[in-house]
C-alpha cells in the first residue's frame, strides 16, 4: 500500500514538472535578430508587450557600415531659443498659421530657413492654406520650407497640401516627423507635450512627395514631464531610425535631430524610464543658458543624457544635458545607418 502511495505522489510530481517545464519553454522564446551584420538568438525570458514584438521586426533594417567621418556629414541646425548666432541654414519656427491666415515677418522669413507651424494645432483646409502660402513664396523669393508636426492635424489635408506644394516650381519640401518607433504604441501621455505624436503618417506617400525629412529624435522626457529625466537615449534613437527606414523612408533623405539643449527641473528623483513619469499640460522644465561647468554630483553617460545639480536662493535645480560622448554616438549612429545629414536643436 505504501508503494502504491509512494508511485502515485511520483507520478503526480513528475505531472507537475512536465506541465512547468511546457510552460517555461512557451515563454521561453527566441527570435533571430539581425544587428550590425551578426545573425544571433535574442532570448525572450517572459512575454513581452505587442509593440515590443513589433519592434523585432524593425531590426531586419541594417546599418550600411559607411566609412563617412563625422566631419563629412550634412548638417543644419534648428533654432528652439537657446543660441544667439545664426546663418541662413537655421532653420526656425517664423511661419504660423493662427486664426484661419499665416503670420510671418519678412525680414525672418528672407534670412533664415523658414519652419511652417501653428502655435495652437489650428485645422485647416489645404486650399485655403496653399493660396495663403502661394502668395508668401512668390513675394518672399521662398525655395524652401519645412513643415512642422504641428500642420499634421488631419493627415489627409496635410497629405493634400503637401501634394499641393509640388506645383510651385523649384519649391523644396521638407517633413518633421515625430520621435515614433512602434505602431502599436499609442504614446498617449506624451499628447499634452504634442497633440500630433500619435498619429501614424502614410510614409510610402510622403516619401515620394518630400525631398527632405527631420526626425525630432529628442524630447524622450520633455519639458511637461514632472520628474527630471534624459531627453535623448540611444537605444530609443536607434529604434526610431529602424521604424521610419522599415516603413519606406528613403534613408537619403533623412536628417537625424541631435539635442544640444539643457534643461533643468528643481531637484527631483530622476527617472530614466518615461512610463514612470507623468506628463501634464504644465512645464516643469526650462532652458538652461551657459556655461554647466559648476554642477556638482555629476552623473555621466554616453548612451543617454548626463545630469548633475546646482544650488540657487537655497533651491536645488538638476540640470539634464547631453556631453560629447552622447553627441558623438548619435551622429555615428546616423552615419552607420548611411542617413543624409544630421541637424543640431539648439
Amino acid at each position: 500500500m505504501n508503494k502504491r502511495k509512494l508511485l502515485n505522489i511520483t507520478l503526480i510530481l513528475l505531472i507537475i514538472i512536465s506541465i512547468g517545464l511546457s510552460g517555461y519553454l512557451f515563454f521561453l522564446r527566441k527570435v533571430d535578430v539581425n544587428k550590425e551584420s551578426i545573425v544571433y538568438n535574442r532570448t525572450l525570458v517572459k512575454d513581452i508587450s505587442e509593440s515590443e514584438a513589433e519592434k523585432l521586426n524593425y531590426d531586419i533594417v541594417t546599418r550600411d557600415f559607411t566609412v563617412q567621418e563625422l566631419d563629412e556629414i550634412n548638417f543644419s541646425e534648428y533654432e528652439s531659443g537657446s543660441k544667439v548666432d545664426f546663418t541662413n541654414q537655421t532653420m526656425k519656427k517664423l511661419v504660423n498659421w493662427k486664426n484661419s491666415k499665416l503670420e510671418y515677418d519678412d525680414l525672418d522669413v528672407s534670412t533664415f530657413t523658414s519652419i511652417l507651424y501653428s502655435e495652437n494645432y489650428e485645422d485647416y483646409k489645404s486650399e485655403d492654406l496653399f493660396q495663403e502660402f502661394q502668395l508668401l513664396a512668390s513675394t518672399q523669393n521662398l525655395k524652401t520650407i519645412i513643415l512642422d508636426t504641428s500642420m499634421q492635424t488631419n493627415l489627409e489635408e496635410f497629405y493634400t497640401f503637401v501634394e499641393k506644394l509640388q506645383s510651385i516650381e523649384e519649391m523644396k519640401v521638407g517633413i518633421f516627423l515625430n520621435p515614433r518607433s512602434a505602431e502599436l504604441l499609442n504614446y498617449v501621455n506624451y499628447k499634452e507635450f504634442n497633440k500630433t505624436i500619435t498619429k501614424i503618417l502614410d510614409i510610402p506617400r510622403l516619401n515620394n512627395l518630400a525631398d527632405l525629412f527631420y526626425i525630432k529624435a529628442y524630447d524622450y522626457t520633455p519639458i511637461k514631464a514632472v520628474l527630471p529625466g534624459p531627453n535623448s537615449k540611444l537605444t530609443e534613437i536607434e529604434d526610431i531610425i529602424q521604424y521610419y527606414i522599415y516603413k519606406g523612408i528613403d534613408r537619403s533623405k533623412v536628417y537625424l535631430g541631435i539635442n544640444k539643449v539643457n534643461f533643468e527641473w528643481e531637484d527631483k528623483f530622476y527617472e530614466v524610464d518615461i512610463s514612470r513619469n507623468l506628463i501634464i499640460d504644465k512645464i516643469f522644465a526650462q532652458q538652461v543658458m551657459g556655461n554647466i561647468s559648476s554642477l556638482t554630483e555629476i552623473s555621466e553617460f554616453e548612451k543617454e543624457d548626463s545630469y548633475g545639480f546646482y544650488t540657487k536662493e537655497s533651491k536645488v535645480y538638476i540640470v539634464v544635458y547631453p556631453n560629447n560622448s552622447l553627441i558623438n554616438n548619435i551622429q555615428k549612429l546616423a552615419i552607420s545607418y548611411n542617413l543624409y545629414g544630421i541637424y543640431f536643436r539648439y
